[in-house]
């Protein structure tokens, strides 16, 4: 989530790029999709020109921000071309390689992980209907907050074949998450014990705060993040629904993610493990952070992020 701001998982790569703007158009490989909402606005799609009929879709979900990391996405699942169609799907207020330096009232105003979800299942819908290269087969992957979404949207829908989230955990829920995420923020600033516990009481203040106010006209930590973008996702422990998918999961966690705490994808990893379940497979990258930098400034997400859809694709 953007907090420290530009510690939030951002993709720094940029491989394709795309003008074309209407309701169905082709470029570069890459098919730009427009799909009506409820409200009469628009949803935009982005996907990997499919090479053959009757393909599998790999959905991508973003974390939080108001920046678009459609293109660095379907350049690294290009990789993939010959086994999925790569997807992604812009946020409401956000277009096609948008960089994250214009905060607009659209986005502002429609941010909520609901929202979101119900952009994805109306864009599936649509696409169950009118894409006949699809052989309605889906896999999910998210990092961050899409790690949420992309697990929400793997347990509420259908012949979904496999899952991958990085970056956020699942065992917590993000109102216990974000008080350690403070914690962990200070101690690394070199706060003393007794003000990491002040700043620790003041972010559960914060919180209960939202909850009584869940209010659009109102931001914490961070102007994108608004009180009722926080109160959608504070309180939703992925778990209670991950633990009734059956699917394999691959749960990608970096052992320095102060944004996401490794405790919450240790909890989850954990839970599985004392029912039985063995369809998650946990894996916790030493010395990387949230966006899988290493000590050194190094990136490693889009080795990370590949590691995920291979390993997902071969289950």
């Amino acid at each position: 989530m953007k907090t420290v701001k530009q510690t939030v998982w951002v993709i720094a790569f940029l491989i394709f790029v795309i003008t074309a703007k209407s309701q169905e158009t082709e470029s570069n490989g890459i098919t730009h999709l427009q799909v009506k909402r409820l409200n009469d606005s628009y949803i935009d799609v982005n996907y990997n020109k499919p090479i053959k009929n009757k393909m599998p879709i790999m959905i991508f979900c973003q974390g939080s921000g108001y920046d678009s990391n459609t293109k660095g996405f379907l350049g690294v699942i290009g990789k993939f071309k010959n086994l999925v169609v790569g997807l992604a799907i812009e946020k409401q207020g956000v277009k096609f390689a948008d960089t994250g330096d214009k905060l607009t009232q659209e986005y502002i105003a429609n941010n909520t992980i609901q929202n979101r979800l119900y952009d994805y299942l109306r864009v599936l819908q649509y696409l169950r209907t009118h894409a006949d290269w699809w052989n309605g087969e889906i896999y999910i992957i998210g990092g961050s907050e899409g790690g949420l979404l992309g697990g929400m949207l793997a347990c509420y829908y259908p012949n979904v074949k496999g899952l991958s989230i990085f970056s956020f955990g699942g065992g917590l829920n993000f109102g216990e998450a974000w008080p350690i995420s403070i914690g962990l923020q200070e101690k690394a600033d070199g706060a003393t014990k007794e003000d990491i516990e002040k700043k620790i009481n003041l972010a559960k203040d914060s919180l209960q705060l939202i909850r009584n106010e869940p209010t659009f006209s109102k931001s914490y930590s961070g102007s994108d993040n608004t009180y009722a973008w926080w109160n959608s996702i504070m309180n939703l422990r992925l778990e209670n629904c991950l633990l009734d998918l059956n699917v394999p999961i691959y749960l990608a966690q970096g052992s320095l993610d102060i944004m996401a705490p490794p405790i919450s994808a240790q909890k989850l990893n954990q839970n599985f493990i004392k029912e039985g379940k063995t369809n998650l497979f946990y894996k916790e990258f030493e010395g990387y952070d949230h966006a899988f930098f290493d000590k050194e400034g190094k990136s490693h997400l889009v080795e990370v992020i590949t590691e995920c859809i291979d390993w997902i694709l071969k289950k």
